[in-house]
């Protein structure tokens, strides 16, 4: 199911209905007259700000009030058949307090908190990150220790600086400390769902600030090896891994002191045509048994469509600990265009990477 059907007639009618059995002045007539009759040609996000628009239009109310109804059609509505709303549909009633309450800060915390319980107020709180950061990183850090899981959640996926499908908060991209130190309580949440959240967000930092999230995960390595600072360290540094970030593998336990020498690396054939394969042939010498890891990996850089060179890592083995002796590993890569990437005539290089370090090279030209 495309996540825009939730956003349908029937749920129009629905939210509708939640909101008359709560409110004798709802007023259906100009609740359906904003609400366009065919929601199908428009995205998901747009479906939502219709319908947000169309129940704040047919409830009439200020902010407060409004919140009161709003919140109450979250539950069930006793002697109707409304029950507990949840999920997707929810949104609907989150982007009224996204878009109307910045002028009634602690009414809007409030009910963005007992939204986030039902669905998410992660793009909700946004806009009071933007307007407002100091109270609203107040309000979270009282959070931090509230007894609902998702109340938890929402101080770190709320404060990621690249949460997709939510508005950017600048300030949050230029300083990450604030966010840090709400992340330092919840690193050892009894929650998976909180912990993996905490992980994304360190991930985000990574891109603009490296070295920041790799002062604090060394940190919490040395200090603290929770049953859980491994896992959160290690999904912390995804893009860095990738990137082949040396601190970033080493608190992998990707060494790049391992004991290891690549004996041979061969890439071929030498000259392809699109739609065919390369074959990457490598033996690698383990010289001695030892508790580091070993992670091979091979970059192809290739002409890009502007006559610049792209390169892309691809992932090919990995070892938790050494073992003296020989490794050999084979793979074939299909060079083919997809809606992914695309290839282009020429000279292409294959990287050999190990432990983050490029070791050995090979080439080949692709034609026309």
């Amino acid at each position: 199911m495309d996540f825009k059907d939730y956003f349908d007639h029937p749920l129009g009618v629905e939210l509708g209905g939640r909101a008359a059995a709560l409110l004798a002045s709802f007023d259906q007539q100009r609740y359906s007259a904003s609400l366009p009759a065919d929601l199908r040609p428009l995205e998901m996000k747009a479906r939502v700000k219709v319908m947000a628009n169309a129940l704040w239009d047919g409830l009439g109310l200020e902010f407060v009030p409004a919140a009161r109804v709003l919140l109450g059609m979250l539950d069930p509505i006793p002697g109707t058949r409304f029950g507990r709303m949840t999920g997707f549909p929810v949104w609907v009633i989150a982007d009224i307090f996204e878009t109307r309450g910045l002028e009634h800060f602690e009414p809007a915390m409030q009910a963005i908190k007992k939204v986030t319980q039902h669905f998410t107020g992660e793009f909700a709180i946004r806009p009071y990150l933007d307007a407002y950061l100091e109270p609203t990183l107040q309000v979270l850090a009282g959070w931090v220790s509230d007894d609902s899981t998702d109340v938890r959640r929402l101080v770190s996926e709320g404060t990621r600086p690249r949460l997709p499908w939510a508005s950017r908060v600048p300030s949050l991209l230029v300083d990450p400390a604030p966010v840090l130190a709400l992340l330092e309580r919840l690193r050892n949440d009894r929650s998976e769902y909180v912990r993996r959240s905490v992980a994304n967000n360190l991930n985000d930092i990574s891109k603009d600030h490296p070295s920041a999230v790799l002062d604090v995960l060394e940190r919490w390595q040395v200090e603290e090896r929770g049953p859980h600072t491994d896992w959160v360290i290690r999904h912390s540094l995804r893009t860095l891994a990738r990137r082949g970030d040396s601190r970033a593998l080493e608190l992998l336990g990707y060494s790049m002191a391992a004991p290891v020498r690549v004996k041979r690396f061969q890439v071929g054939p030498s000259q392809i045509k699109p739609g065919e394969r390369i074959s990457l042939d490598c033996d690698i010498q383990i010289d001695s048994t030892c508790e580091h890891g070993l992670m091979v990996d091979y970059a192809i850089l290739a002409p890009g469509a502007r006559g610049q060179i792209n390169r892309r890592v691809f992932k090919w083995s990995k070892r938790q600990k050494l073992v003296k002796g020989s490794v050999k590993l084979q793979r074939d890569h299909s060079i083919e265009s997809s809606s992914l990437r695309s290839y282009y005539p020429g000279a292409h290089e294959v990287h050999l990477i190990i432990n983050g370090q490029v070791v050995a090279q090979g080439s080949f030209e692709l034609g026309v």
